[in-house]
């Protein structure tokens, strides 16, 4: 009787400590849209020169909220996986850093911009062509995601053209 007693107890406590591993879910509108307070703008996927190559994803993204958000790697819609690279140097040679997770700071804008930072894609498919609309899947610590629309441009294009802003607040 002890025995059962005590494996019932021991299996109790076992499920509340893995309960507790798991965190606090995101709200499912969070989870669906995106932290609230966040904006896209100017978001462009370009096209590499040489086709099959890696193409570049460019935007601003703004933190209205009253907290700091994660930023992690996502998708692109017909291209597949992108890696945030932030330009540095090392041993006075520029490199080309991958960034694991990228902190969005309340009340800040980061810009991924050419020269800068940006996010690398996989190869991109010839599917995939300048003046259409694709759709880049930003995905954040804590599991939210949000989908902004990005504009292709071709290799030659202004990399500083880009497309409507996409607000996430309270959706």
């Amino acid at each position: 009787m002890k025995s059962t007693v005590l494996a019932g107890a021991m299996l109790a406590f076992s499920t509340l400590g893995l309960a507790a591993c798991g965190g606090a879910d995101a709200p499912a509108e969070e989870a669906a849209n995106g932290p609230a307070g966040l904006e896209v703008s100017n978001a462009r996927v370009v096209l590499p020169a040489v086709s099959g190559n890696p193409s570049a994803v460019y935007m601003e993204i703004e933190n209205s909220s009253d907290r700091d958000v994660m930023l992690r790697a996502g998708t692109v819609e017909g291209v597949g996986n992108y890696v945030i690279h932030k330009m540095g140097t090392w041993d006075r040679q520029m490199s080309m850093d991958e960034v694991m997770q990228l902190p969005i700071r309340s009340g800040e804008t980061v810009s991924f911009d050419p020269g800068e930072m940006h996010m690398m894609t996989d190869a991109t498919p010839e599917t995939v062509e300048a003046g259409s609309t694709v759709n880049v899947n930003l995905s954040f610590v804590g599991g939210a995601q949000m989908v902004v629309p990005a504009k292709v441009l071709a290799a030659g294009e202004d990399r500083e053209a880009g497309a409507d802003s996409t607000v996430m607040d309270d959706l």
